[in-house]
């Protein structure tokens, strides 16, 4: 999985271009996403904008950067694991607030423009170049994630080797090559999704709890070197959703009901990243699993053993 990837410490010189960015933003109708733009003094009057619009860098080649009153609603997300699950309600609610959703998946969906398969480097390079090319982005939600449950043994090795591949290679990789690419703006964020698996664990899927505390790190470690850069980042924790992928992987009898829906889970998190909060964990339940996890592990531990592991009675991958 080795690949050389240069810092993001130093900011480039379209970096400090973007600093000249201005625009108006319109906060009606639109409210708690435009407040990505208003946070960070794009709201500017129209004097100002008219005089700063004819010499903007980025004029000549991303037509949003004309003036225009309406660039708000002309704002850009890139979305991964866009055809389904948490991040097509993500997707849904970007494009009903006027956002401009870009989707990629390995499956064809209502937001997806990009389609590839992360779990080889081959696939997530493709992917970052379209990506790239469709830049720049106003909001990252790196969000692609699969499963393998079931004994630890009974996993095939390629399983693991999958999971790692795209729940946490392929989205540090998009992130790195995204931020060299200077294809997310100054005053954006990037989002990672990990898992509530990464205060409580997850017997009967080690390589998931693995790559997803992998990703947790990882948008820690991120959170310093991107603010100066002008970037937020958001790590997000959610408990168990009410998707097709948690229906596939769950227990025998495990109810359904008892999940959050992913479109509640969506409202929860772009209400954090328009807040510039960093850690998110949707739902009063996941939040005390979360305290307990870190109060208590190895009961922690035992209490998913016992809810889920001993109630696995076939591998799934």
């Amino acid at each position: 999985m080795a690949r050389a990837r240069p810092g993001l410490d130093d900011p480039s010189r379209a970096d400090r271009d973007r600093d000249a960015r201005e625009g108006g933003v319109r906060s009606e109708g639109h409210a708690p996403l435009l407040r990505l733009a208003g946070a960070h003094g794009r709201h500017g009057g129209g004097r100002d904008r008219d005089r700063a619009g004819s010499r903007d860098p980025r004029s000549r080649r991303d037509p949003r950067a004309q003036a225009s009153p309406w660039r708000a609603v002309l704002k850009r997300a890139f979305v991964t694991g866009a055809a389904a699950g948490l991040g097509l309600s993500i997707g849904d609610r970007l494009k009903a607030e006027g956002w401009e959703v870009i989707g990629l998946d390995r499956d064809a969906g209502d937001h997806v423009r990009i389609r590839a398969d992360l779990s080889s480097p081959d696939g997530t390079d493709r992917a970052l170049k379209e990506a790239a090319a469709s830049g720049p982005y106003d909001l990252v939600v790196l969000n692609a994630g699969i499963s393998a449950t079931g004994r630890f043994e009974e996993i095939d090795a390629e399983a693991h080797r999958r999971v790692l591949a795209v729940n946490a290679e392929a989205a540090m990789v998009l992130a790195n090559g995204l931020v060299r690419a200077s294809s997310v703006l100054k005053g954006g964020s990037i989002v990672f999704v990990s898992s509530l698996s990464h205060f409580v664990g997850y017997p009967g899927a080690a390589s998931y709890a693995a790559s997803k505390s992998a990703i947790a790190i990882y948008a820690q470690s991120l959170r310093k070197p991107l603010k100066r850069r002008g970037i937020a980042v958001t790590l997000v924790c959610p408990g168990p959703l009410r998707t097709g992928q948690a229906a596939r992987h769950a227990p025998e009898g495990a109810k359904a009901e008892a999940r959050m829906a992913p479109e509640i889970a969506a409202a929860a998190i772009l209400s954090a990243v328009s807040g510039k909060r960093f850690l998110v964990t949707p739902g009063l339940a996941a939040r005390g699993s979360m305290l307990f996890g870190r109060l208590a592990p190895g009961l922690a531990s035992r209490a998913m053993r016992r809810l889920i592991y001993d109630r696995l009675d076939r591998p799934v991958w």
